[in-house]
C-alpha cells in the first residue's frame, strides 16, 4: 500500500511544469481559427482576438482583409477600453533586407476589471503555444509586446523590439580610488 501511494505521489509531483502554472486554455471559435489560418498563410497582416467571458472562449474581433493597417495606424486599432490579443505582421527593411516579423501584442487597459485582467493574462501563454502547435495554423511568434494603451505603439517601438539596439561600448565599473597617503594615522 505504501509503495503504491509513493508511486502516485511521484507521478503527481512530476506532472507539473517547472516554470509555473500552465494557465487557462479557452477554446478558440471556428471564425477565429479560420482567420488565424488565413493570417498564417499571409493573406492579411493584422488580426485581433478577444476573450468572450460569458462563453469562455477566444473569438475573432477584427481581421484587416484589405491590409490597411500600417505601423503608423496600428495604435488606433488597439482598443482603449478592452483587452485584446493582436497579431501583426510587421513588414520593414533592416540593413537593406526586406523583413516580415510576426508580433503578438497583448493589450489590457487599467479600465478592465480584475477578472478580465486575470483571464487575459492566464490565457495568453496557452494561446501562443496553441498557435505554434496546431498544424493547421503553425504560427511562430517572432516577438511579444505587452502594453496598456495603443498610444504606446509606434513604428520606432516596433523596429526596436524586432531589432534591439546593441550597445557596443559598454562602460566598465570604475573602481573607487583608495585612501590617500597623507593625513594622521591612528
Amino acid at each position: 500500500e505504501r509503495e503504491r501511494v509513493k508511486h502516485e505521489e511521484k507521478q503527481v509531483g512530476n506532472s507539473g511544469d517547472a516554470s509555473g502554472l500552465p494557465g487557462v486554455t479557452f477554446p478558440v471559435t471556428q471564425s477565429a481559427i479560420r482567420a488565424l489560418q488565413q493570417f498564417s498563410a499571409g493573406e492579411f497582416d493584422f488580426l485581433q482576438l478577444y476573450i468572450d467571458i460569458s462563453r469562455e472562449s477566444i473569438d475573432l474581433s477584427f481581421a484587416d482583409l484589405d491590409n490597411s493597417v500600417t505601423p503608423h495606424s496600428l495604435c488606433d486599432k488597439i482598443s482603449p477600453n478592452e483587452g485584446r490579443y493582436t497579431l501583426y505582421r510587421y513588414k520593414h527593411t533592416h540593413e537593406g533586407d526586406r523583413i516580415s516579423s510576426i508580433l503578438f501584442i497583448y493589450s489590457i487597459t487599467s479600465v478592465c476589471s480584475i477578472k478580465e485582467r486575470m483571464l487575459y493574462s492566464s490565457c495568453k501563454n496557452p494561446l501562443i503555444a496553441g498557435l505554434a502547435s496546431d498544424p493547421t495554423i503553425a504560427l511562430i511568434i517572432d516577438r511579444r509586446l505587452e502594453i496598456e494603451e495603443g498610444s504606446e505603439v509606434d513604428e520606432s517601438l516596433l523596429y526596436d523590439i524586432v531589432h534591439p539596439p546593441t550597445n557596443i561600448a559598454k562602460k566598465k565599473f570604475d573602481k573607487p580610488p583608495g585612501p590617500s597617503k597623507g593625513g594622521a594615522r591612528r
